[in-house]
């Protein structure tokens, strides 16, 4: 028997509840009959009932660190449907805001607010209606160190759900007692699995965790294809130049709870009772442990950063190294309607700006590499498009680009970009 859906399990789960309320309204009248005497169950207070609201922020932010200096917010249109993240700044809409002139990213008059208490409380109450009020926590430090990895998996981007893929990946964090939470996405429709350090560290070293412990559980599962698995938070190894890094989404934002998603859920994706319980138990994993594992784990050939696109699998690897797009473009546009079919896109540029924000939550893997100079797009590993153009940026008349069919070309080329992330 396949796994049932979310909205299945709710109303199994419901029914469950109503037959044991049953169940025990016979049990009561049972004994009331036997004349046996009735000793009441006393009802422990969990941490929902017991925990002050400063007493959840301070839990919440005990585990979910990253820069404090800045974050991001969810903002929506109306006008348009879209929806993305942006760096919060404290003079957005003042006499020294000019959006219709100036993109954020180039503006003179740009300052970050801090992410403090307050943001976390609008974050966990929820009361936006379009969820403008979502954090996006930056998690890759100034000092290129973390305090949590965040493995995103996505049912857009599989035929055949995504659970199978994360409990793989858990099963394995289970057998190297890695201590990993599993978090249902704000859609519903996927998962992330959260494993927090007890001190910061190197990204660069954290990333070699996560990609042993995908590397493994393809290892140990060969039927499963891993279609679902998205990125990496962090996704780079070292901050961009002017860069802020990749975001993620902070969970249990109250909208989206009340929607029963952005949740912790268990091995059976069922979501926990009580998530505050379920947090103030939620264990760490130190460095010198992380440095055991990685120590044992040393024999396991990687699988690259897995930000090469899957085998076999349809995909467009863009290299371009400056992205200003500015309006939507039809290249944008299709880049778009390809990954909403199913179609992997990646994207390596130098510097995370605004534009390449938009493209990664429209999709899109985005990743840096500090000293990317190749402009190129290789489309299923065979169809190449090369030359001195930017393909996501400015150009003009006189750039050139030339358009042919070579999977050796296409090879060298894939590697000579992943070679630069090494």
């Amino acid at each position: 028997m396949g796994l049932m859906n979310f909205q299945d399990w709710v109303v199994e789960r419901q029914r469950l509840l109503n037959r044991i309320k049953e169940l025990e309204a016979e049990n009561t009248e049972l004994k009331k009959r036997l004349g046996e005497d009735i000793i009441p169950v006393v009802q422990v207070p969990t941490a929902m009932q017991t925990l002050s609201l400063q007493e959840k922020v301070n839990l919440f932010r005990s585990l979910f660190k990253g820069r404090e200096d800045v974050f991001a917010r969810r903002w929506y249109s109306k006008a348009t449907g879209k929806a993305g993240y942006q760096p919060v700044c404290q003079n957005e809409w003042s006499p020294l805001c000019d959006k219709r002139r100036n993109k954020c990213a180039e503006c003179q008059n740009r300052q970050f607010s801090p992410l403090i208490d307050n943001d976390f409380y609008r974050h966990l109450e929820g009361k936006d209606v379009d969820g403008r009020d979502v954090i996006g926590l930056y998690v890759l430090n100034e000092d290129n160190t973390c305090h949590l990895i965040c493995t995103d998996f996505d049912d857009k981007n599989c035929e055949h759900g995504y659970q199978e893929d994360v409990l793989a990946f858990v099963d394995v964090c289970k057998s190297w007692s890695i201590p990993c939470s599993v978090e249902r996405s704000r859609s519903g429709n996927g998962s992330h699995v959260w494993i927090f350090f007890e001190t910061p560290v190197l990204a660069v070293k954290v990333r070699s965790l996560g990609n042993a412990i995908l590397t493994e559980a393809m290892n140990r599962n060969g039927k499963i294809s891993f279609k679902s698995y998205d990125r990496f938070f962090p996704n780079q190894d070292t901050l961009p130049e002017g860069g802020l890094g990749n975001l993620v989404a902070l969970p249990l934002q109250g909208l989206a709870r009340k929607n029963g998603n952005s949740i912790f859920v268990n091995e059976y994706f069922e979501p926990y009772d009580d998530q505050w319980e379920y947090l103030l138990n939620v264990s760490k994993l130190s460095e010198g442990a992380m440095d055991d594992i990685l120590k044992r784990t040393s024999n396991i050939l990687p699988l690259g950063d897995l930000s090469k696109t899957s085998e076999g699998k349809p995909s467009v690897v863009i290299s371009c190294p400056k992205v200003r797009i500015g309006r939507q473009t039809q290249i944008e546009e299709r880049l778009i309607d390809l990954v909403a079919n199913g179609i992997e896109v990646v994207l390596y540029t130098k510097e995370e700006n605004d534009d390449t924000i938009r493209l990664q939550h429209q999709g899109i893997s985005v990743i840096t590499i500090n000293k990317l100079s190749l402009h190129a797009a290789i489309i299923d590993k065979s169809k190449v498009w090369y030359g001195c153009v930017n393909i996501l940026g400015y150009h003009s008349a006189e750039d050139n680009l030339i358009r042919f069919k070579n999977p050796e070309i296409a090879t060298t080329l894939l590697e000579s970009i992943s070679n630069k992330l090494s």
